[in-house]
């Protein structure tokens, strides 16, 4: 709680950056050494290092944003085609449905890993991608945890939303702008 307000000048400048959606990559890295060092309690001057971090990574982080947005279309575009539809859906349909499941509930874990690894090593970008999904393995129970915790934070922010009225709408749209980010 000491560094809130650094994480939410951060969580601003991440949100900034990331309105041109292929610039999200670049603020996923930004704001990961951020938070990065904030954790590992060293000192960090905050919108500076993010910025830093963006220049001095920006080809990986910008690449890594378009590979996401391209994954998530064809991962979502999967689930939508394969979609069991009534009885005319075989066991093919079910089956797909269930890996393309998989790989989204993978791809989804994946990102905690990925904008730690590029800013951290020198690895090439395929190398990032095939450590981050051994990760989503050798970290199953961290990785539960996490996922966990981050369903809770939003539905905790959906039960403000939903029974807050217009104050509650206010109040969980700032938590999404300025806290979720870091967070």
């Amino acid at each position: 709680f000491r560094n809130f307000w650094n994480l939410t000048v951060i969580s601003f400048f991440y949100d900034l950056l990331s309105i041109p959606v292929l610039t999200h990559g670049l603020s996923r890295i930004g704001i990961t050494n951020v938070t990065r060092n904030i954790s590992r309690e060293k000192h960090t001057f905050g919108v500076s290092d993010f910025f830093d971090t963006v220049k001095k990574n920006w080809k990986s982080g910008l690449l890594f944003g378009i590979i996401n947005i391209v994954l998530a279309f064809l991962l979502f575009f999967d689930l939508w085609f394969f979609w069991p539809r009534g009885e005319e859906s075989g066991t093919f349909d079910i089956i797909l449905t269930g890996v393309t499941f998989f790989l989204i509930i993978s791809f989804v874990v994946m990102q905690y890993y990925i904008p730690m690894l590029i800013i951290t090593f020198s690895l090439k970008l395929k190398d990032v991608y095939k450590n981050a999904f051994k990760f989503v393995f050798i970290n199953f129970k961290r990785n539960i945890v996490i996922t966990l915790g981050l369903l809770l934070f939003l539905a905790i922010v959906g039960f403000i939303l939903y029974f807050g009225s217009y104050i509650g709408l206010a109040i969980s749209m700032l938590i999404m702008v300025f806290v979720y980010p870091s967070f």
